[in-house]
């Protein structure tokens, strides 16, 4: 009777460390999945717009929350100027290389991109020359 008594008792204890190591595992899958995630404030795409990181904010863009579940309304003007920025350097690509029909693909793009990009729409004139695009 013992045995069977001390019996239970260890196996409750063990289906108890069972559930504690699969929550704890969950949790630090969790975190380990969330630690290059991060979510951008306004502070922070402002400063790369400003300094005209571009390419680090497309680098941004990819390892925030926001590509992944959605663009902030907050931010829709900021991504804006980095979607017109890739979708510019892929019209300068396709220009030089000659092929007019998928250059002409990202121009309308590139329009697009212009009208999202809000109070920084001043940045278009900024990646043109910066690209070269339009000399």
């Amino acid at each position: 009777m013992k045995t069977q008594k001390k019996m239970r008792i260890s196996s409750v204890i063990i289906i108890i460390l069972l559930v504690l190591l699969i929550i704890s595992t969950v949790r630090a899958v969790s975190e380990l999945r969330s630690y290059n995630r991060r979510h951008y404030d306004t502070t922070d795409l402002t400063y790369l717009i400003r300094e005209c990181d571009y390419p680090g904010m497309t680098y941004d863009y990819y390892n925030s929350l926001e590509s992944i579940s959605g663009e902030d309304k907050d931010h829709q003007n900021h991504w804006a100027v980095m979607h017109y920025f890739n979708d510019a350097v892929m019209y300068k690509a396709f220009q030089e290389h000659g092929d007019t029909e998928r250059a002409a693909r990202y121009a309308d793009r590139m329009k697009g991109d212009q009208s999202a990009m809000g109070q920084y729409a001043g940045e278009a004139d900024v990646i043109n020359k910066m690209l070269k695009i339009g000399e």
